[in-house]
């Protein structure tokens, strides 16, 4: 039997929307997926060696129960996706100033 409670799953699906968006942005910044998973990977890699520093940024903080990181990722992830959607249709239209969406 398993024991993932709702919590633990919420903390996972915060993490994965955080890395997630900051993938998308990456990649709409760098039009680019290459850059996504390379911001991805070294944001993982700062987490797996020093990563405590980060504070509410700190992607394994429910192995020290706490949970309230995991609300601010969450934050952070959502506050990322909705500009990198928008630099990818700015690109998209080729032109910044008057773009096909205004």
């Amino acid at each position: 039997m398993c024991d993932v409670t709702f919590v633990l799953f919420a903390g996972t699906m915060a993490d994965a929307v955080f890395l997630g968006a900051l993938g998308m942005m990456g990649a709409a910044c760098a039009d680019s997926t290459v850059p996504g998973y390379m911001a991805v990977l070294v944001y993982y890699g700062i987490n797996g060696g020093g990563g405590r520093k980060l504070g509410k940024f700190y992607l394994f903080s429910m192995s020290n129960l706490e949970y309230e990181p995991k609300v601010w990722l969450f934050a952070a992830g959502i506050l990322l996706i909705l500009p990198a959607l928008l630099i990818k249709r700015v690109k998209r239209s080729h032109c910044i100033f008057f773009p096909r969406w205004l």
